[in-house]
């Protein structure tokens, strides 16, 4: 075990989150339904409002009606409508009768595609939670010594986050970061001395990685944040990996500072 840690998701968040997507997938069913709309039909027998202006009152409610399947009127509103074409039909004491057809209105698909978000992103909230909160301890993948830490004490993490990192000292290396203007030490097979605790070692150059320029490194850090990887590398730095000799692994350790001699 490397790591505990203290679980922030609570049952009852759970539970709300549960009740969250249930709803969302009722919501998206619903729409998916459709629904059945009922138009008034009118049967004038003589007198009231005139002809002209039923059928502005009709138009304007045909109108909300549509609106209000988009999303784009409450309900109120279209019963305001509703109310006004009643209103207009009665008006003059006229004779006129009002009658109701139904009809099957198909789901708009920008209803629903809104509605299927809803429903992924609330299971994914879900699945997160719970997973959150079944983890309570991180153990090493690998053996090996734990040579730094990705967190702090106290911090906050989530799935995917770095908690510490793990090595075997029995594969390690020197690694240096130089400046572009120092590519001049930076060669291949180059030989290279450190010293540890004042003892004097030699090693040779086994990998140069050139840094990234700033238009690489900017495309480069939004992929891999995307994907949730972060370089362990500076940026703008050349990275020089320097072999170390068998004699000297006994006294190097992951994470010690070494002093590097680097020529030309």
């Amino acid at each position: 075990v490397i790591a505990r840690i203290e679980v922030t998701v609570t049952d009852e968040q759970i539970r709300q989150m549960e009740q969250t997507l249930e709803l969302s997938e009722k919501n998206l069913a619903q729409i998916k339904q459709g629904v059945m709309i009922q138009r008034p039909v009118v049967h004038s027998g003589g007198g009231g409002a005139s002809s002209a202006e039923i059928e502005n009152a009709k138009n304007k409610l045909d109108q909300m009606n549509r609106l209000y399947e988009m999303g784009a009127v409450s309900g109120i509103q279209r019963d305001e409508a509703a109310a006004q074409y009643q209103a207009v039909l009665s008006r003059g004491g006229g004779s006129s009768s009002v009658t109701y057809e139904s009809s099957y209105q198909p789901p708009n698909e920008e209803a629903v595609r809104r509605a299927e978000i809803q429903v992924n992103q609330a299971r994914m909230a879900l699945e997160q939670a719970k997973t959150s909160s079944s983890a309570t301890e991180i153990t090493a993948p690998v053996d090996g010594v734990v040579y730094l830490n990705g967190i702090e004490t106290g911090s906050e993490i989530k799935a995917g986050d770095v908690v510490a990192f793990v090595g075997n000292d029995n594969d390690i290396w020197v690694e240096a970061y130089l400046n572009p203007n120092e590519s001049d030490y930076a060669v291949l097979g180059q030989l290279a001395y450190f010293f540890v605790d004042r003892k004097k070692y030699e090693g040779t150059i086994v990998e140069v990685i050139s840094p990234e320029v700033d238009g690489e490194s900017q495309d480069s850090n939004t992929a891999n944040s995307e994907a949730g990887y972060t370089s362990p590398y500076p940026s703008g730095k050349i990275v020089v990996k320097i072999a170390i000799p068998r004699e000297a692994k006994d006294g190097i350790h992951f994470g010690n500072n070494v002093d590097l001699r680097l020529s030309k």
